[in-house]
């Protein structure tokens, strides 16, 4: 359940690889810490409040892009739209990264696509010409503090 300072963010993640999917759920839904500020508490003897709200993270993860646009497609019909999804290029048997972004857009113009891959066929120059210049494309293995950075970063959306 969220409260006044959390944050809610629903990301897609668009990956063949089941173990690439596991790793985004092991970066975004980390397991509960102690309390923010109990260390603080225990040394100064009252709590010590955050001013940065607390990120909590929905993850829904498919393996192909058709499954990707779909899944988009019904959180926009329920009124739940995806606050960022990352995408990868090659995902075999089904389209590639680049069409599903095509497609996503074609459901939901404003969702945010960051694409991470090991592998394109597609340059980053022609990705971004193609789909923006503010176009975000990691390399796999990624960082887990850049994604989260991401994800923070994601427009508010309803």
């Amino acid at each position: 359940m969220s409260d006044h300072n959390t944050v809610l963010r629903r990301v897609l993640v668009i990956d063949d690889d089941r173990a690439v999917l596991e790793d985004y759920r092991r970066v975004l839904t980390p397991p509960p810490a102690r309390p923010a500020g109990s260390l603080a508490a225990s040394f100064f003897g009252r709590p010590v409040m955050s001013a940065e709200p607390t990120l909590e993270v929905q993850v829904v993860c498919v393996q192909q892009g058709t499954d990707g646009v779909d899944a988009v497609a019904r959180a926009v019909a329920a009124g739940q739209p995806y606050h960022v999804v990352f995408v990868d290029m090659r995902m075999p048997p089904g389209i590639d990264g680049s069409e599903t972004m095509r497609r996503i857009r074609e459901v939901d113009p404003s969702l945010p696509c960051i694409v991470c891959t090991a592998f394109s066929d597609v340059g980053s120059d022609r990705l971004r010409a193609e789909f923006g210049a503010q176009l975000v494309v990691l390399h796999k293995p990624f960082e887990p503090s850049e994604i989260r950075a991401l994800v923070r970063r994601s427009t508010d959306r309803p």
